[in-house]
């Protein structure tokens, strides 16, 4: 029998994209330890929760998974939607809800949390 496995590796968004406030050497040391991640595992597809409009606010092409997957010719898939496909499928950022909290200062940083559908602290 033929069990696929899933490998999940959690970071944050400077590592991804190696933007400024990732820490000295830290992209670099996220990207080897990916490619090791991948070699070990023998991973077929890196999948990760980001989008092209994301990176091209950070001002990167690519982001660190992606050339991962590229270096190894491995599938790379991006699994966050754009401002466009979150307004279509009704999701809300958190800066969203925030402005919302604004408008109505009844709605409480407890509420604001639990309707978020992502921690992304």
């Amino acid at each position: 029998m033929n069990i696929n496995k899933i490998v999940l590796i959690g970071t944050s968004h400077p590592y991804q994209t190696a933007e400024e406030r990732c820490p000295p050497q830290g992209a670099q040391t996220f990207q080897r330890f990916l490619l090791e991640a991948c070699r070990r595992y023998d991973i077929r597809t890196v999948a990760e929760e980001m989008n092209v409009e994301a990176l091209v606010e950070v001002k990167r092409n690519e982001s660190i998974p992606q050339r991962v997957a590229s270096e190894l010719s491995l599938t790379h898939l991006f699994c966050d939607p754009d401002r466009k496909q979150r307004r279509e499928l009704g999701l809300l950022q958190e800066n969203d809800i925030r402005i919302q909290q604004f408008s109505d200062p009844n709605i409480s940083d407890d509420e604001i949390e639990g309707n978020y559908p992502f921690n992304l602290t």
